[in-house]
């Protein structure tokens, strides 16, 4: 049963495609472009399959037969399945419309030679979903941020419905930088435990580093401000509309100190109520180096692999 039937449909250049993405965030099957004439097989399909929110884009993209004529007839289309349905209409001005297109060089999908025609025509076309929409919201002096953060509060089930996700991960600097990360913290300013036989075939799960790294007085501190910092930046992304942020830590090989200070810093930042999940880049190359010679290393406890885990 689809619990939510949501067509979204507005000016070109308004935001539909803004809205779909934050729509898919609030766990919304969305639907770019649909053929009117497919509407009824479609909604047919999303029931069988039991997807409980659905949006679907309709516009004048395809002025033609099969596709977006004529806004009453594809009313009376929508008003004779047996489904409730709500109206998303994203509408704004002209002046900004047009100089949207000016800036994208892209052609308005009615236009003739005159951006200025082909909106009075599509207004036209779209005034009989204008006038049924349940929600109207105009861009005009919106940013996108801004037009995510209209449509979650008034979509979204509960306001913690997708909750910033900050991705904590460790790597190896020799094997490369991870290209993803927004922030990265070079922890190759502690001491090695590489350089400690006893500690060199354990990693940063292990209780042994672990301990090494913790009597490292600059490690505490270092980790204690960059969760400081990371919390007040991680307001500011959740005020920006950011799905989530990616933290890394990197060390020589991966292996000892970014291990240990991606795990430190995980659990300090769920401390204060963060969503977190931490990976290990590196680790199942070690494990699998330490497996290929474990006969000659009698007494390393054996490496915990890759993993990811929240």
């Amino acid at each position: 049963m689809i619990r939510r039937l949501l067509i979204i449909t507005g000016m070109s250049g308004s935001g539909k495609s803004i809205a779909v993405k934050a729509l898919e965030d609030l766990g919304f099957f969305c639907v770019d472009n649909l053929p009117v004439v497919m509407l009824p097989q479609f909604l047919s399909l999303v029931k069988e399959q039991e997807i409980e929110q659905v949006a679907v884009v309709i516009d004048v993209r395809l002025h033609q037969p099969g596709f977006f004529e004529d806004g009453d007839a594809v009313l009376t289309m929508l008003n004779k399945q047996e489904q409730s349905f709500q109206i998303l209409f994203l509408d704004c001005d002209d002046h900004t419309l047009s100089r949207r297109y000016a800036e994208s060089r892209r052609p308005h999908p009615l236009s003739e030679g005159s951006i200025a025609g082909g909106l009075s025509r599509e207004r036209e076309l779209l005034a009989p979903f204008r006038g049924a929409a349940n929600l109207l919201v105009d861009t005009s002096q919106l940013v996108p941020h801004e037009l995510r953060q209209r449509l979650r509060e008034h979509f979204s089930i509960t306001p913690m419905q997708a909750p910033l996700q900050v991705n904590v991960m460790s790597f190896g600097f020799k094997y490369g930088a991870p290209l993803d990360a927004h922030f990265t913290f070079d922890m190759r300013f502690l001491p090695n435990p590489y350089w400690d036989k006893s500690l060199r075939h354990f990693n940063g799960l292990d209780q042994p580093v672990i301990e090494f790294l913790e009597k490292q007085p600059e490690a505490l501190t270092f980790i204690d401000n960059t969760v400081m910092t990371m919390t007040h930046l991680l307001e500011c992304f959740q005020k920006a509309d950011r799905a989530f942020v990616t933290v890394a830590f990197g060390c020589t090989g991966g292996q000892h100190r970014s291990v240990f200070a991606s795990e430190t810093f995980a659990r300090k930042l769920r401390e204060v109520g963060a969503n977190v999940v931490v990976s290990h880049r590196e680790l199942s190359r070690y494990h699998n180096q330490v497996s290929a010679s474990s006969s000659s290393i009698p007494s390393a406890k054996p490496l915990k692999g890759s993993h990811v885990k929240k």
